[in-house]
């Protein structure tokens, strides 16, 4: 980082983003990705995060990253939301309706 920009951060009351603002970043993904799937604005939502933190946006390809293990938290979450309470034999009849192999 150049001084220019740590000048410039400063004066905006930001802070340098670090690796211990994934988890947060991952979250925040995951909160936006539980409503849609959409990329656009799952990543709006990461950006946002950051900025209401006050944090400088990190690279593109960390926030993308962050953004798809976010959805995926989500997926997951759905995923488990959807199937709570199924029995075995219910279960094993949705992964044949979808082609699951076991």
């Amino acid at each position: 980082m150049t001084d220019h920009a740590r000048d410039l951060m400063t004066i905006l009351g930001l802070r340098a983003p670090q690796r211990a603002d994934i988890p947060f970043m991952i979250e925040a993904a995951a909160n936006a990705a539980w409503a849609t799937d959409s990329g656009i604005v799952i990543v709006r939502a990461v950006m946002d995060a950051l900025r209401h933190a006050k944090i400088a946006l990190p690279s593109i390809s960390t926030i993308e990253r962050a953004s798809i293990a976010g959805r995926a938290r989500a997926r997951r979450k759905t995923a488990q939301a959807l199937t709570q309470g199924l029995t075995g034999d219910q279960v094993t009849a949705l992964d044949r309706l979808f082609g699951v192999r076991t």
